[in-house]
């Protein structure tokens, strides 16, 4: 798994709490993008406090499962 995480701070309770590869930095970034190699990803959890965003940042040939920040890190931290 691969988390990109815009907040420095989120990014460095990832690092501890789960099982993943933790960028940090802003998934518009084009190389960010190419450094985590998102276009090998079989799916794809775009995770913000936008709806809207969730859909734009999302790849268009690509399910997209929707979660809430706060799910997503209840989950993630509860593993």
């Amino acid at each position: 798994m691969v988390v990109i995480e815009k907040k420095r701070e989120l990014c460095d309770r990832l690092v501890k709490s789960i099982d993943a590869v933790v960028y940090c930095g802003d998934v518009k970034s084009t190389r960010l993008l190419r450094d985590a190699e998102v276009e090998k990803a079989d799916i794809l959890f775009a995770v913000t406090g936008s709806d809207s965003v969730n859909l734009w940042e999302a790849p268009r040939d690509r399910p997209l499962q929707g979660l809430s920040n706060e799910a997503f890190l209840k989950a993630s931290l509860a593993a």
